[in-house]
This record gives structure tokens, sequence and C-alpha cells, in this order.
């Protein structure tokens, strides 16, 4: 195994790791935001979305950037278009492209508007509609999540699918 294969690899496991970490620490800041005072909602919620875009990008931009090292270390293709490529690796990239356009379409505009909401709202809670933006963004993180669950299992596992 080569040094750059070695380094790559930990550097898309680290990543991983971030990007999974999303998942406990949104359940945990949900939880802690369900026993704050109204007037401390609005800033709770612009940190809570500041702390799990963080996490995202640095393990979503850690997973491409090693990823695409490892299919070069590798010598395997993207999508199976550009060199054999295992099934398994095939599916991650799908669901990858899946995950990120759900993030570019969904969880990114719901933040930005969150942030502006609490430009607006100095205290108490944002207007229902902000909410329901806010909710579905934090869905969409959810689905993510999964998606992302699922990429570390067929790593790990690499089953041998078609």
């Amino acid at each position: 195994m080569n040094i750059l294969r070695v380094i790559f690899l930990v550097i898309h496991i680290i990543s991983a790791g971030l990007w999974i970490a999303q998942f406990p620490v949104s359940l945990i800041l949900d939880r802690v935001r369900r026993t704050l005072a109204p007037e401390a909602l609005t800033a709770f919620r612009v940190t809570q979305g500041q702390v799990l875009s963080g996490l995202g990008q640095m393990g979503g931009m850690g997973i491409l950037v090693s990823g695409f090292g490892l299919i070069w270390a590798d010598g395997w293709g993207l999508f199976n278009l550009t060199a054999p490529t295992p099934s398994w690796l095939v599916l991650k990239q799908v669901f990858y492209v899946i995950a990120f356009g759900i993030v570019g379409a969904l969880v990114i505009p719901g933040q930005a508007q969150m942030r502006k909401a609490a430009a607006t709202v100095a205290q108490g809670n944002p207007p229902a509609d902000i909410l329901a933006i806010e909710n579905r963004a934090i869905m969409a993180s959810h689905v993510v999540n999964l998606i992302v669950l699922i990429n570390i299992i067929l790593a790990v596992w690499k089953p041998f699918i078609g």
C-alpha cells in the first residue's frame, strides 16, 4: 500500500467521522433547544446551524478531496465512466451526489434564511414561516445523515452488487 493511499484513507476516515458526527450532535442540540427560554431560541438556532454546518462542510469537503485521491491511488474511476469501478463504490458516489444535492437545495438555503431571520428577530421565536423552513432544513439534514451512514456501511462492508 503506497503512502499516498494511506494518507488519503486517513483523511477520508476522519472526514467521514466529522460528517456523521452531525447526527448525534444534532440530536443533542435539539434536546437542549427544547429546554431553552423563548428569548434564547433564535440565537441558539443560529449557533446550532453554524456548528452542524461546520461539521458538514469539513467532513463533506474532506470526503470529496480524499475520495478523489483514493480513486486515483486505487486506479478506479468515477461513476464507472473513466475506469472500471466496483459497484459498491459507484453506489457510494451516487449517494454522495444525492446528499450534496439535498444540502445545496434545502439545508444551506434554510440556514441562510434562519440567519436572516435572526437579524430581524432580536428575541423570542421567529415567525412560523421561518420555523417551517428551519424544520425542512433539519429534516433534510437528517436524510443526509442517513445517506452518510449508508455510505459508511458500504465502505466497511463493500458488498458485491451486480
